[in-house]
């Protein structure tokens, strides 16, 4: 048929093979074998057109097969929940595989995958994909297991009463209050909004009812306070020194200590002594301080000079509030089980220790406040 051999990706050589098995045995393919064999031929469709000239562009516009469609053997239309996966089955369906391919791209983490050994798409028993199973699979043609109705249900009742399910800070009767909280959360004791927001963020809480968002609106929140309390884990905060003071980080170390600073591997003796003498205009005392590095004395003697003159080297214990730490984050650190409520990084991620950036994956209480203009700088000596 062909002036010479169309070349083939190995991994379609044994497809076409197969496929071609139908017609030369006078057999038709079946809906989803014309998707495949369409797919195919658009993929070497330059060197179908090369030696069967034109028409080929034509006819896969236009495709019509020599062969009636053939019915797939009645198969399994499902939706079961089977320990923390929900198993979607169907007869091969060109519009539902597409969509679930684009959902599988828009969520972007491995929640849904196709599973051969069950011929299943297999879905993580979570909110999110049972809201959209719901909304753009479900029909009266599947079978559907009851518990999988019973989720959709209590999701679905949980979407029209927001403010019966949510964790949210509200103001009544003259106080602050924390509604739809684990019994284990604390309520706030305190009468002042920066301290009850700072406390609903620690514990997760991101929600604000209509008196408290007119307090806040009033408030006249510093951009950096404002930034720490939007914050989470996909949006990060940055504030350039040069444009920002540090002032206004006085309502964050006043109501939301411990606190971590992450000094970068330039300029340690000048940031150190910036910062310890802000702090202490602050309230905040040598014995609340520790600083968990140190410099090569051949390069940093007046560094290690400042720690020590100021006392600043004291171990982390239970009235530790303040603890700085360079390019990489110690192991005394990690042994206190210190619990930071803030996290200030004076620096980049680029060229700092794994640690560190480890660390800070994930956390939604990170401020970073560089120089932009030496941010790029990261050098220093471990």
């Amino acid at each position: 048929m062909f002036s010479s051999p169309i070349s083939l990706w190995t991994m379609d050589e044994k497809v076409v093979h197969s496929l071609a098995a139908n017609p030369s045995a006078g057999r038709g393919f079946t809906e989803k074998q014309r998707s495949l064999v369409l797919r195919l031929c658009k993929k070497y469709q330059g060197q179908l057109t090369a030696d069967l000239g034109p028409a080929v562009t034509t006819a896969l516009d236009f495709p019509e097969f020599k062969f009636n469609l053939v019915e797939p053997a009645l198969q399994e239309k499902s939706i079961k929940i089977e320990g923390k996966e929900i198993l979607v089955k169907f007869p091969f369906s060109e519009e539902i595989v597409e969509k679930i391919r684009k959902f599988k791209a828009e969520v972007k983490v491995k929640t849904v995958e196709w599973n051969g050994d069950s011929k299943a798409w297999k879905f993580a028993l979570e909110e999110n994909n049972v809201l959209w199973i719901a909304q753009n699979i479900l029909n009266d043609s599947f079978t559907v297991d009851p518990e999988f109705l019973e989720f959709s249900g209590q999701i679905s009742e949980i979407l029209e009463n927001m403010e019966n399910y949510v964790p949210t800070v509200a103001y009544e009767d003259n106080q602050y209050l924390f509604k739809n909280v684990y019994r284990t959360v604390p309520q706030p004791s305190s009468n002042d909004l920066i301290e009850t927001l700072l406390l609903a963020k620690h514990y997760g809480i991101n929600t604000w009812d209509e008196n408290v968002e007119k307090l806040i609106k009033n408030a006249n929140f510093s951009p950096v306070l404002t930034s720490f309390l939007e914050e989470s884990i996909s949006n990060k905060p940055e504030f350039d020194v040069n444009e920002n003071s540090i002032d206004q980080f006085t309502e964050l170390f006043k109501h939301n200590v411990p606190a971590l600073i992450i000094i970068p591997g330039y300029g340690e003796f000048f940031t150190l002594k910036t910062w310890t003498t802000w702090l202490k205009s602050q309230g905040f005392e040598e014995k609340d301080i520790s600083v968990l590095f140190r410099l090569s004395s051949d390069t940093g003697g007046m560094f290690n000079e400042l720690v020590k003159q100021n006392n600043l080297n004291n171990p982390i214990n239970d009235n530790t509030k303040i603890v700085f730490v360079s390019q990489k984050i110690p192991k005394p650190l990690i042994k206190s089980g210190i619990e930071f409520k803030l996290i200030v990084n004076l620096g980049s991620l680029s060229g700092v220790h794994y640690s560190v950036s480890t660390y800070l994956d994930g956390r939604a209480d990170v401020i970073r406040y560089t120089d932009k203009t030496k941010s790029g700088y990261q050098f220093g000596l471990l």
